[in-house]
């Protein structure tokens, strides 16, 4: 079972704070993707975990960072853009019971996962080009091309808009929660206008609610989990460059995890995560 708490540590990794205002201005904020345009971004990712397993209280911290190159190859009519997405950096550390648990790599091949999206930032579509990458001890890949949603219509500073979306992801045989399903509810509000790094930009802030299902094998025991979670961010759009030049995020979970087979048993399971994000263009 030991072998099933180290793996299940990064399991959420992507599953996924001064306000100024300007009047009642309305805005549209979009994507204006270019073709041949490219960005860098950088995130950085903190996970505290405690589980219950056996009468015994396991706690476990985990770090991510991957740093990662968007370059928009074309451009639709519709201003959908595909983006080719190559990771240039990725490292992930674990600390659990007493052993650490180290994953760095920096030797991916160029352009290894497409994606698509829309001029809302909502992927359309997102693929691996290179399908002998595993990033499975870190996560699904999809958790490394999301951009923050931008709201689909004018909005004036105060306002908000609610949007819905359900992932479902295949982790791969290697995770031992091979797949996954996120629900969430998300509330938008556009804070204001402010100056940052001397770039005119807009901060908007966000909560959602999420409802979690997933299922599994390890060690031939069936694994099935539920949970629910809340979260809160901010990120800065910056219209001009048309990127999200960072973003910030905080979520809270819990969830049980229910294993059937040579051994039945219910583990509970908290985690804190902290997601923070950079984009620059190139």
């Amino acid at each position: 079972m030991k072998r099933v708490f180290l793996t299940l540590t990064l399991l959420f990794v992507f599953v996924i704070a001064s306000n100024a205002s300007f009047g009642q201005e309305s805005v549209m904020l979009k994507y204006n993707f270019k073709e041949g345009k490219s960005f860098k971004t950088t995130m950085n990712l903190t996970n505290e975990m405690v589980q219950s397993m056996m009468g015994q209280e396991i706690k476990a911290t985990s770090t991510v960072g991957v740093v990662s190159e968007y370059k928009i190859s074309k451009v639709d009519a519709k201003n959908n853009a595909t983006a080719l997405v190559t990771i240039l950096d990725l490292s992930a550390t674990t600390v659990a019971m007493g052993k650490e648990d180290v994953v760095k790599k920096s030797d991916f091949k160029k352009e290894n996962i497409c994606a698509e999206y829309d001029q809302t930032g909502k992927s359309i579509s997102g693929k691996l080009i290179d399908t002998t990458e595993d990033f499975s001890k870190v996560g699904s890949f999809q958790g490394f091309v999301k951009l923050q949603a931008l709201p689909a219509s004018e909005v004036k500073v105060g306002e908000v808009w609610n949007e819905k979306q359900i992932d479902t992801v295949n982790n791969g045989p290697s995770n031992p929660m091979s797949l996954m399903t996120t629900a969430m509810e998300t509330e938008y509000t556009l804070v204001g206008k402010e100056m940052r790094e001397g770039k005119n930009v807009y901060k908007i802030s966000y909560k959602s609610s999420m409802e979690l299902a997933g299922s599994g094998k390890q060690m031939n025991m069936d694994l099935f989990l539920e949970g629910t979670g809340e979260v809160t961010g901010f990120f800065y759009f910056d219209p001009a460059a048309s990127i999200t030049v960072y973003s910030e995020g905080n979520t809270e979970m819990n969830s049980t995890i229910t294993v059937s087979g040579q051994q039945n048993m219910s583990i509970p399971m908290t985690q804190k995560v902290k997601v923070v994000s950079t984009t620059v263009e190139l």
